[in-house]
């Protein structure tokens, strides 16, 4: 029989109410505004969960448009928005190359700045792993501030040769909860000089924002009405809703 202080436990949510909320509205955004038939809405989650603790000194390194737009400049930590690069492409090669280049540079003017590259595409060629792994082992060497996040599996499991000195961290990418944690302590070590970090998004289960929805209902932060007002903001303030909501599976 459980005690009232393992009952409390189980009420009290993983992370504080307002970041949670934060967390969630982020994600709900990003998720409407997704283009249907073109990509994962779930990919739109795991994209706002990783930028939500960018700050105005920090740097995006992106591909696609909804990766920008998963952004909400209001959620940054000190209220600013982060600069924005567009890659040429999703892949690692694409991405990682400009991410370095700019880490070397917020390394020398921007204090405590860090870049995030987001990648979306699987690695196609051997010498395109190669040149992946030699880009993140000079990063390590040089202790850059980067955070290369993979929403695909990117392959360095099925190569011989690994980056080394380099953490590597996977997540649940269904879970925007472990995805946002993962980050914010990633970006942590970039700022303080420890260098940088894989973050592997696998696994996807489902739905991120479905399960990001159950989560915060389970602890009375979530509501349908809720939902439906920030959509209600969303649309009045411009974005353009092209998904359709999702629910949670009990349809509250």
């Amino acid at each position: 029989m459980r005690t009232k202080l393992e009952k409390d436990r189980r009420r009290v949510p993983p992370m504080p109410s307002p970041v949670l909320k934060r967390l969630y509205r982020s994600a709900l955004r990003a998720t409407l505004e997704s283009k249907n038939g073109q990509r994962h809405p779930g990919l739109a989650a795991i994209e706002a969960a990783a930028t939500m603790q960018l700050r105005a000194r920090d740097v995006l390194v992106c591909a696609t448009k909804s990766s920008t737009g998963s952004f909400d400049p209001c959620l940054g930590s000190n209220g600013g928005k982060a600069q924005l690069f567009p890659a040429a492409s999703g892949t690692i090669s694409d991405a990682s190359a400009p991410a370095i280049y700019l880490a070397r540079a917020v390394k020398l003017s921007q204090p405590r700045g860090a870049v995030l590259a987001m990648i979306t595409e699987r690695i196609q060629s051997t010498i395109e792993r190669n040149l992946a792994i030699h880009l993140l082992e000079e990063a390590a060497k040089e202790k850059l501030p980067v955070v290369l996040v993979t929403t695909a599996a990117v392959g360095f499991s099925a190569s011989q040769r690994k980056p080394g000195g380099v953490p590597r961290v996977s997540v649940d990418a269904s879970d925007p909860i472990a995805v946002y944690r993962v980050c914010q302590e990633s970006l942590r070590r970039a700022r303080e000089g420890t260098g940088p970090t894989l973050v592997e998004c696998v696994s996807a289960r489902r739905d991120g924002l479905i399960f990001l929805e159950n989560t915060l209902q389970q602890y009375g932060i979530w509501s349908e009405e809720w939902k439906q007002k920030l959509v209600r903001e969303f649309r009045f303030n411009g974005v353009r809703v092209q998904h359709k909501p999702t629910r949670t599976r009990n349809g509250r």
